[in-house]
């Protein structure tokens, strides 16, 4: 059974339930977990599916929902209804995939993937972005942004985000140290909800990139190797693409590699077992190595598994308009494809 509860961090946060649109959306992106599944083997969404919205690439697996099950051999995160995990495969295993299983407890899984956690390490490492900080009231904020918090932006812009969210969700953007009255009541709405933020300058990114890997122990973490990420303006990730065209520095790539084995070692000493993913990128002043902390399943992590379930470099798309080769994975109602994917250099 795989679970692919892409709604895990509304449960890690006890926020609002998220709209019924977003919620199909997300059931839609979920069935791409099927590349870890055989057919016929039964896997979990977080909303209906018709079976003919899955397409006749990869496993076929047997769509279903309601209660989730409480023993899942693979989830995209944590939840509180599932039994205790059995222990962590031993490290010879050669293949990324099969080290992947039962999430941990929810109560390590929400300290890991905070943003305040991130942003922590980030500080011990060094490697924050200049004036990045929680703040826990508008006062604080006002304060911060007074006092340069978001001077490090060329354009002085900001972003303000919830703890614990995913997928651009729950976050204010803007550029300024005035707020607005339609800013102020929307912040103070998401302080309302998660009782602090994690504000940072806004940083025009030139490469978005990710790098992940399994956490097996305190010590022990496997690596794979670095993907890009595909964003839209608002810096909400469209597609991932598994390939060798990573326009980064080889030095840049060398530290991200340090960065991101150092978070390894540390969600692994925070009791943390499973996949993880690094969210960095460049921006005009170089490498920002530690940009989000994703101690679960992610995209980056799934359209890897399908590049090399299909053999072959590829992008997997997370809807929008597909290029001329791609290939649906998942269709809309209106038929139009949720999730696809379209081979590198074809």
């Amino acid at each position: 059974m795989i679970v692919a509860n892409l709604d895990c961090e509304v449960e890690w946060s006890g926020g609002p339930a998220l709209p019924a649109a977003v919620t199909a959306r997300l059931a839609l992106l979920a069935t791409t977990l099927r590349v870890f599944a055989v057919d016929g083997a039964p896997l979990w969404l977080p909303g209906p599916v018709a079976p003919r919205a899955v397409t006749a690439d990869g496993p076929q697996p047997r769509l279903c929902g309601g209660p989730r099950p409480r023993a899942p051999a693979l989830a995209w995160g944590a939840s509180v209804g599932f039994d205790a995990a059995p222990a962590a495969p031993p490290s010879p295993v050669t293949d990324w995939r099969a080290l992947l299983g039962p999430p941990p407890p929810v109560a390590i899984a929400r300290a890991v993937n905070d943003r305040r956690f991130a942003l922590t390490l980030a500080d011990q490492l060094g490697v924050a972005l200049p004036g990045a900080r929680v703040i826990a009231s508008l006062d604080e904020l006002r304060a911060h942004l007074a006092a340069g918090g978001a001077d490090a932006s060329p354009t002085g812009a900001w972003v303000a985000k919830a703890p614990l969210t995913a997928a651009g969700r729950d976050r204010v953007r803007r550029r300024g140290a005035e707020l607005d009255d339609a800013t102020a009541t929307r912040v103070s709405r998401l302080l309302a909800i998660h009782g602090t933020l994690v504000v940072e300058p806004w940083m025009a990114r030139t490469v978005d990139l990710g790098q992940g890997g399994v956490v097996l122990g305190p010590d022990d973490v496997r690596l794979l190797p670095p993907h890009r990420g595909v964003c839209d303006s608002a810096g909400v990730i469209r597609a991932l693409a598994i390939d060798d065209e990573l326009e980064v520095e080889p030095t840049d790539l060398a530290r991200l590699a340090e960065v991101v084995g150092a978070v390894g070692v540390a969600l692994g000493r925070a009791g943390y077992c499973g996949p993880f993913v690094v969210d960095a990128f460049v921006h005009a002043g170089g490498l920002h190595p530690l940009g989000e902390i994703n101690a679960r399943l992610t995209f980056g992590l799934v359209a890897r598994a399908w590049a090399e379930h299909l053999g072959t470099p590829l992008t997997l798309g997370l809807g929008g308009p597909p290029p001329a080769n791609a290939r649906p994975l998942a269709l809309a109602p209106d038929g139009s494809a949720a999730a696809w994917w379209a081979p590198h250099g074809a």
